[in-house]
């Protein structure tokens, strides 16, 4: 899509911040600007802590191009973001992955040593709502 402006949101998993944007502000800005050709978004993880980088892995494992599992993460951030370690964050999101209709192996998507760069992952949504992940 060859929209005029073009929108980079840097952003982590366990940011309230950012996952207010998702719940918020994003399905506005999408109905307004992306749908009508207007805005480009590509979300860019910016992860702030181990959890937020564990959390990415799952948005780009076995992703078919759809952001519909990140804005499931953020959606549902305060289910997972429970914990004072981050392996109980892990439990909760492993649960929140099993539970929901989502076909990832939770264990194999955390230790997939591939995705560890995916800062550089950039997941972008144009005007069409198609999705792609390129790195």
């Amino acid at each position: 899509v060859d929209a005029k402006i073009k929108m980079l949101v840097y952003e982590s998993l366990t940011c309230s911040h950012c996952a207010d944007f998702h719940t918020e502000i994003y399905p506005l800005l999408k109905k307004n600007f992306i749908d009508n050709g207007l805005v480009n978004i590509e979300f860019r993880n910016f992860p702030l802590d181990i959890a937020a980088l564990n959390a990415s892995k799952i948005a780009h494992c076995n992703n078919d191009g759809s952001s519909k599992i990140l804005h499931y993460l953020y959606e549902n951030q305060s289910k997972w973001i429970i914990g004072k370690t981050v392996e109980e964050l892990n439990k909760n999101l492993k649960k929140l992955i099993e539970n929901s209709s989502y076909s990832l192996n939770f264990d194999s998507c955390i230790n997939d040593k591939t995705l560890d760069s995916n800062c550089s992952v950039i997941l972008t949504i144009n005007a069409s709502c198609l999705c792609c992940i390129r790195s």
